[in-house]
């Protein structure tokens, strides 16, 4: 049997239902020949874990009936133990206590017909009795007249709750009201008010979110994908990687699952808005990477990180999520679908104010500079794993080379890691990098504008173009142009990712870094910064020329040439390494032989 077959939605909200016919063999005489199911949720995801589950019993339960052997349970997801959110709680209190009993009772009065007034008048009598119960039911907070449909709303949500549980009452207390008001609908209709609607908070909420709901279409995800498109125009102005986008969604489908999958996105408030940033700061880091909270609400990943002392997001990653979400609404102001432009921008004011002066990726000082060229990766060391620990391999590898390429050029980490062979050369007898912003072959430099960087003489001491030759003639052999060729190319990731993270775990290992200082690859471009300073040269000299900031002037953008000669970098690159904090490093022991 196939989910796609038998999920269907049905109704304004588009609540799915599992309908499955019954085998053939098992059809009786005034016995339905279908079982449906409500599935509780308008989430396609959530409702297929739960139609699991109600169709494998009834598989079990038609192999019964047929005499045959009972399959063993599958293996299929068990019942959540965590707390569904408030919306799902009040759908299926309304669902269950409410829209279903009062469609039955409709079909139950008009079976009526032609049975005499005393007949309607006890059953009018009998709804009444109800209702009088379930008003006392509804005041005391008694759960005895809807424990039954307490069990199927956490079937249908595919949950367990503690029966003593704060979740369990709330369960409770909504179906008192959804059943209060089902009862009351239906005296009112039984004493000639046929349109009669039940009215409560709860019914309300419900009605609100669906008149929230949005088009096909239209959900926030639908309308990010539609946004990233748009930014990845070619000739946008700011034009970004689809890649980029694709890594970033993460934020989105969080704020998506925070205000509900299906929100219309003109009903989204300020209140929204500031409710998603506040539950941001209570929110576990690492949602993803912890089996604990992978599949849990966020109500749960909150509650659970504040039991097991989970990490929280920083202020700096709660800043990029707000970031990420609210140029979507700018998009919807200016040059979204014209139907649902907005007037202003919830995320207005909300960015949490980080203190931009302080310096998150710090320099490397003398001393921190001799504790790692002198450490044992750039030595001999134990090998893979074991770079931290003395012993007798030569690592020559993109371990090797990539922060001792950072350190001596300043440049990017993804820069230098996605160098091809023909990036390398010797102009004017300097040896030097081509740091290429070419798209078609995937290289990329943050300002789009190409530059070279000019290699020190430690670097080819330490046999950087001896390395470099290896790889040329590699790759006439097996076409990978790749400098690094062991690099892989990950989706979201770029290349230059996986180095900057290996080389954290390998400072912390050899004790230049502790937890989260902000000491990385990234350091090795501030102190390039401090040592090009103290050697007397000004920002606005090795800014573009040595570090690749962006140039705003008219002049930058004529011609194709990328400014400085070799002979003026090595100049300015020597100069630096003359100054602190390179003055006091000694760089002495690269310069061995390599074998």
């Amino acid at each position: 049997m196939s989910l796609a077959t038998y999920l269907v939605q049905r109704g304004k909200r588009g609540t799915w239902q599992l309908r499955v016919p019954v085998p053939r063999a098992l059809h009786a005489p005034g016995k339905p020949k279908e079982r449906v199911k409500s599935m509780g949720t308008t989430d396609r995801r959530i409702a297929s874990d739960r139609a699991l589950r109600v169709l494998d019993d009834w598989k079990r339960e038609w192999a019964m009936l047929r005499g045959e052997l009972v399959p063993a349970a599958s293996a299929l997801p068990v019942a959540r133990t965590v707390t569904p959110a408030d919306h799902e709680l009040d759908e299926a209190a309304v669902v269950l206590g409410y829209e279903l009993p009062l469609s039955a009772a409709d079909t139950g009065r008009r079976t009526l017909a032609g049975k005499g007034g005393n007949m309607y008048r006890a059953h009018v009598a009998f709804v009444r009795a109800e209702l009088e119960e379930q008003v006392r039911a509804a005041a005391t907070g008694d759960d005895a007249l809807v424990r039954e449909l307490a069990e199927e709303a956490m079937e249908a949500l595919g949950v367990e709750l503690d029966r003593d549980g704060e979740a369990y009452r709330k369960l409770v207390d909504r179906l008192n009201a959804s059943r209060l008001a089902n009862l009351q609908a239906q005296h009112r209709r039984n004493v000639g008010d046929l349109e009669a609607v039940g009215e409560s908070p709860v019914i309300a909420r419900v009605r609100q979110r669906e008149r929230e709901t949005a088009a096909d279409g239209e959900t926030i995800l639908d309308l990010y994908d539609a946004f990233a498109a748009w930014r990845c125009q070619p000739g946008r102005k700011r034009r970004r990687r689809i890649e980029l986008f694709q890594k970033d969604r993460v934020a989105v489908e969080l704020f998506s699952e925070f205000v509900g999958a299906k929100r219309a996105v003109g009903s989204i408030t300020k209140d929204d808005a500031r409710a998603f940033r506040d539950m941001l700061a209570q929110f576990p880091a690492s949602r993803g990477k912890l089996a604990s909270i992978a599949s849990a609400s966020i109500a749960d990943c909150i509650a659970i990180a504040k039991r097991d002392g989970l990490k929280i997001m920083s202020l700096t990653t709660q800043a990029k999520y707000l970031s990420i979400i609210a140029p979507l609404f700018d998009w919807l102001i200016s040059d979204g679908p014209r139907h649902l432009a907005l007037d202003s921008n919830v995320f207005d004011g909300l960015h949490p104010a980080l203190d931009k002066g302080e310096n998150r990726r710090p320099s490397f000082t003398t001393a921190q500079l001799n504790a790692i060229v002198g450490s044992p990766l750039f030595a001999r060391c134990g090998g893979a794993g074991k770079e931290h620990e003395v012993g007798e391999v030569a690592v020559r590898d993109h371990r090797y080379w990539i922060p001792l390429l950072c350190l001596f050029t300043g440049s990017r980490v993804t820069e230098i890691a996605q160098l091809h062979v023909d990036d390398v050369a010797i102009k004017d007898a300097v040896p030097l990098i081509m740091l290429k912003h070419d798209e078609a072959s995937g290289r990329r430099i943050k300002n789009k504008q190409s530059r070279i960087a000019a290699l020190h003489d430690h670097l080819i001491a330490a046999g950087f173009l001896d390395y470099w030759r290896e790889q040329l003639a590699r790759s006439k052999h097996d076409g990978n142009q790749q400098l690094f060729p062991e690099l892989k190319v990950r989706a979201h990731d770029p290349l230059g990712a996986a180095p900057g993270r290996w080389l954290g775990r390998y400072l912390t290992r050899i004790g230049v870094k502790d937890g989260a200082d902000g000491f990385g690859m990234h350091s090795f471009r501030h102190t390039m910064s401090d040592a090009m300073r103290a050697a007397g040269f000004i920002d606005v000299e090795f800014g573009q020329l040595v570090l690749g900031h962006s140039n705003n002037t008219i002049t930058s953008v004529y011609g194709n040439l990328p400014q400085g000669t070799p002979a003026r970098l090595k100049a300015m690159v020597d100069a630096a390494f003359r100054a602190e904090p390179f003055k006091g490093v000694n760089f002495a022991h690269l310069m061995l032989p390599n074998a």
